[in-house]
């Protein structure tokens, strides 16, 4: 009986741990379908489908857990885009995640790499900017995360296929 109370015990603080409630993923009361328990074989299958739907609410909880990190990089990256020394490495000290880890959200939920998501958030905003704006493409490009124009133009360019100025011009 003591061990069994043990085990249940281990197994109800790891529910716990993971936000679950041994007593839902049972199905009813700990106390009252251990009381049930007869013989070995009905603990053991009782344990091995706790063990299941904990495991199940485990790889939900991580899921949930990486998704909740990586919309907080994101959200990070477009509240400061314009922020040229904004990279993988202060958004992840902010966070207090390591980079790898991030860079492996990025590819795993969002299928690029966290230079490209950040590329595109800057030129989409370059884009809105060089439409709705008279200002000068150097001013644009600063406002976009960019301190060298030649760079935000090749890199616009490279997003785009139209330079900035012609972009401007065929869109306004």
């Amino acid at each position: 009986n003591l061990y069994v109370l043990n085990l249940v015990n281990l197994l109800a603080n790891f529910a716990a741990s993971i936000g679950s409630d041994i007593t839902e993923l049972a199905g009813e009361d700990i106390i009252t379908l251990m009381a049930k328990v007869r013989n070995m074989d009905q603990l053991f299958s009782w344990v091995a489908s706790l063990v299941k739907k904990l495991r199940e609410r485990t790889i939900v909880s991580r899921t949930n857990n990486a998704q909740k990190m990586l919309e907080q990089a994101i959200n990070e990256m477009y509240r400061d885009f314009g922020n040229s020394s904004l990279t993988i490495d202060t958004v992840c000290d902010s966070l207090g995640i390591s980079a790898s880890y991030l860079g492996q959200l990025f590819r795993k939920y969002k299928d690029t790499t966290f230079v490209k998501f950040l590329t595109s958030i800057r030129m989409e905003k370059a884009k809105e900017r060089l439409v709705s704006s008279g200002d000068r493409i150097v001013e644009i490009a600063a406002e976009c995360g960019y301190q060298d124009v030649y760079y935000f133009s090749h890199s616009f360019k490279k997003y785009t296929l139209l330079p900035p100025k012609k972009y401007r011009e065929d869109h306004a």
